[in-house]
């Protein structure tokens, strides 16, 4: 499978000021991504829940978040998207370089599974 990260927290987001971030996530389906990666702004920092409408609203392939899902706002934005990926939040006192925190993934998975149900 091939997933479109775009609107990137690292990115030149000057160099494509000038295009929506709906136009920018046609783009990605344009390009025969399987999926879109969507991030916030800045590590740890979700993408906010009108911008997943906005991309959902124009895109016919799944979403998925890259940043910043977390326990706290799983209620909130999961049943919005498709998928995620997951890092620093799963990790010991949430930092990135730190091992998998088990109890923390348990504790999120039955989270999701509660929210699933």
């Amino acid at each position: 499978m091939h997933f479109g990260d775009f609107h990137v927290k690292h990115g030149s987001h000057q160099i494509t000021s000038d295009r929506s971030l709906e136009e920018q996530a046609e783009d990605v389906e344009t390009a025969k991504a399987d999926g879109i990666i969507i991030t916030g702004l800045k590590t740890g920092t979700p993408p906010s829940i009108d911008d997943i409408a906005k991309i959902k609203d124009v895109v016919n392939i799944p979403l998925l978040i890259g940043s910043g899902f977390s326990y706290e706002n799983a209620d909130t934005l999961l049943p919005a998207l498709d998928g995620a990926i997951m890092g620093s939040s799963l990790k010991v006192d949430g930092k990135l370089a730190n091992p998998v925190d088990p109890e923390r993934v348990k504790r999120f998975m039955d989270k999701i599974r509660k929210i699933q149900a």
